[in-house]
């Protein structure tokens, strides 16, 4: 809980230095190369940026399954976050395995936020909604599966646009909390179990 308090104060601090050092306007990214049509699905529009958003997505998700399932700096990933102590007592360097796990995830965090600028444009108070709809992707798929924060992403995504559809757009959040709440409620375990 005390990483989970200091996390949210840094993030909320280096929101404000970035505010503070650039603008807190929203900002928008040059978007040329995918902003041409490349489908219509059941009525919406599929960019060329959305497409590279979701098969960069996929492949980074398929080569995090692989790594954290069949090599040994997955098996020490795997282990370290079941067990700190008990993998420190079996020669596993778990400040080294936290500090590479950090610095994959911080990259992949990274590209997920050029990505989404392209998409959307950049603002530097973005991340937070973002953030709070990934946790609640996670916990609808299944907090510790891969294959099931996916699947919770695009439930959520699927559950908040089709709830929208008639209503206001301003209920997406809303929809989103309500979501999360009746499976926090009927299903925490998430869709896919561990």
């Amino acid at each position: 809980m005390v990483l989970l308090v200091a996390s949210l104060g840094a993030f909320t601090a280096l929101q404000a230095i970035v505010a503070i050092l650039f603008t807190s306007q929203f900002q928008t990214l040059s978007r040329s190369a995918g902003d041409e049509r490349v489908f219509d699905l059941f009525g919406g529009v599929i960019t060329g940026v959305q497409l590279i958003i979701l098969i960069t997505g996929l492949v980074i998700m398929f080569v995090m399954a692989f790594v954290l399932k069949h090599a040994m700096f997955g098996k020490a990933v795997k282990a370290v976050g079941d067990d700190e102590e008990v993998s420190k007592i079996v020669g596993i360097n778990t400040r080294v395995i936290i500090g590479k796990v950090f610095i994959i995830g911080s990259a992949i965090a990274g590209l997920a936020g050029i990505l989404v600028g392209f998409d959307t444009g950049i603002e530097p108070t973005m991340g937070l909604s973002l953030l709070l709809k990934g946790v609640i992707a996670s916990i609808i798929g299944g907090i510790g599966n891969i294959y099931g924060g996916v699947l919770g992403a695009f439930f959520l995504g699927f559950i908040e646009n089709f709830g929208i559809w008639k209503i206001s757009g301003e209920w997406k959040d809303a929809i989103a909390f309500g979501v999360l709440i009746i499976f926090l409620l009927f299903r925490p375990q998430g869709i896919l179990k561990k």
